[in-house]
């Protein structure tokens, strides 16, 4: 297989049942907003056998939840509704040949709803509704005195709360969901997404206010004196792009969107290289909400980009747990350390006796992840870097270089999965220590060190890559319990997942500021 630039790095399905979640959730959780959404309906005239009606400021009521919601896929792009037995009411002012209000009602209706899901040319989700019916299987009464304007209501009062009812939906598709969605930044950094920061964003771009230090602002971890405080999704200059780059296809296996999956510098793209051609297996696994087949193209466009910013570079000294009883030249029963780097560089030992030690290790060049089958050879990981190590006064604490080598290693991986996070184990398959330094690091010495040190090496290793590679899914959804397997270049992951309800009535509310509890 080759790098092809431009496709995407993540496919995505949900299927039926999925599809059905997220129509459920979304509309019991707008059915506030479709009562409270302010609407000023325009005036509808009702020809009767006593004259002309005028009915204003028709006001919605939707009394109880749905009794339940059924979604049917319609290819190529088209979610069908079923919202069955919602009991509607409306509150009009009449005017015209008489002066009265009115209610109608309308007891176990059905909305009949057909969306849909385009993309924008920004590459934003965007939802049209096709089709809005409201199907009445009980009769539809208007409450008002009995005159001969009531016979002429009654036979308006379905179209009429039809068209007050889609209307409303309307409104929220376009200026609730589109607009704001259309708004949201597909670009999310890695580090500190919550729902604060998604907010804010929306509401600067609604207000042309450019608050970047919103999305910016995260809290900084040294990488100065800790390898284990490295944490890969708090790189707060790295951002995973979600942008959509096909048209979103519905087929009977489900909804399936394309997104390019990219990390990248503050979102700017120019990693050099692609993702290689994948697919969803072409069955969808109906006992699972989601399936998402994740190139390898996403892991290593983070390396790539973390190697660039320096992101892996990381520094070893005395203070440094699990590594700083060993960082001297010279260790002995009294010093109460039987082991040291002094043990496994003898010239070095020799030259400087006595002498504490610091260490920095920096990537040469990106660290590369293959993903392949356990048949294939299992997921393979390799990574190119340099160590530079230092000699420490012990009265000023200033520090000296005075060797280098370079590290190849290239070694297994498996796989843990979070709910938003790959944790990555690695086993090393070989390492080659070369010398930069020969005067100080013979290379027959770092020859001669390596089984010794191979357990040193392999827990730096894994503590670059101990807090994961996030799972390119957006901060709306929850993952529970994914299941995944290795395919060629690629992950299937199969999973449910929950939506953030919170979030997302706090971003189709009428007061975007005003936080949901």
């Amino acid at each position: 297989m080759r790098w092809i630039f431009g496709i995407s790095g993540v496919k995505s399905r949900l299927s039926p049942r999925g599809v059905n979640y997220v129509a459920s959730f979304l509309t019991n959780s707008l059915l506030t907003e479709l009562v409270t959404v302010p609407i000023n309906t325009a005036p509808q005239n009702v020809k009767t056998p006593g004259g002309n009606l005028v009915v204003n400021d028709m006001i919605l009521g939707i009394h109880h939840a749905p009794e339940s919601i059924e979604t049917s896929l319609i290819p190529p792009n088209i979610v069908h509704l079923q919202v069955k037995n919602i009991n509607i009411s409306s509150k009009a002012s009449l005017s015209g040949g008489i002066t009265e209000t009115a209610i109608i009602n309308a007891p176990n209706a059905h909305a009949h709803i057909q969306v849909s899901a385009l993309r924008t040319s920004l590459g934003a989700p965007n939802l049209r509704i096709i089709s809005c019916k409201l199907i009445h299987n009980s009769p539809v009464t208007v409450q008002m005195s009995e005159n001969q304007f009531k016979n002429g209501l009654l036979q308006e009062a379905p179209e009429l709360l039809q068209s007050l009812l889609c209307s409303r939906i309307e409104f929220i598709i376009e200026e609730r969901i589109n607009a704001r969605f259309g708004l949201l930044s597909p670009k999310i950094p890695l580090a500190n997404v919550n729902e604060e920061v998604i907010v804010k964003d929306i509401i600067s771009k609604m207000l042309v206010v450019r608050r970047q230090r919103d999305l910016m602002r995260a809290e900084r971890v040294s990488r100065d004196a800790l390898i284990s405080s490295f944490n890969v999704t708090r790189a707060e200059n790295l951002f995973l792009d979600y942008t959509i780059t096909s048209d979103i296809v519905v087929s009977p296996a489900g909804l399936e969107i394309d997104t390019f999956g990219e990390v990248s510098l503050r979102g700017r793209g120019g990693t050099p290289f692609g993702a290689v051609s994948m697919a969803l297996p072409p069955a969808a696994n109906a006992e699972a909400m989601l399936q998402m087949a994740v190139s390898d193209f996403v892991p290593n466009s983070l390396m790539y980009h973390g190697h660039t910013i320096g992101l892996f570079n990381t520094r070893i000294d005395p203070s440094t747990p699990h590594f700083g009883a060993i960082m001297k030249t010279t260790c002995s029963l009294s010093s109460g350390t039987l082991f040291c780097l002094g043990d496994l560089f003898p010239t070095l030992r020799k030259l400087h006796t006595n002498r504490k030690l610091s260490m920095i290790f920096n990537t040469v060049q990106a660290p590369v992840i293959q993903f392949k089958p356990s048949s294939a050879g299992g997921i393979h990981f390799s990574l190119l870097g340099k160590i530079t190590i230092f000699l420490i006064d012990e009265i000023s604490a200033k520090e000296e270089q005075v060797a280098e080598m370079s590290i190849d290693v290239t070694a297994q991986m498996k796989l843990r999965l979070s709910s938003n996070t790959v944790r990555p184990k690695i086993s090393l398959h070989s390492i080659e220590l070369k010398t930069l330094s020969p005067g100080i690091l013979l290379q027959k010495e770092l020859d001669d060190s390596v089984l010794l040190a191979r357990e040193v090496l392999q827990r730096m290793v894994n503590d670059i890559l101990k807090e994961g590679i996030p799972i390119p899914i957006h901060p709306l959804f929850q993952l529970n319990k994914p299941k995944v397997k290795v395919l060629n270049r690629a992950l299937l992951l199969q999973t449910d997942f929950d939506l953030n309800e919170r979030l997302l009535r706090q971003l189709t509310a009428a007061d975007l500021r005003k936080r949901v509890i």
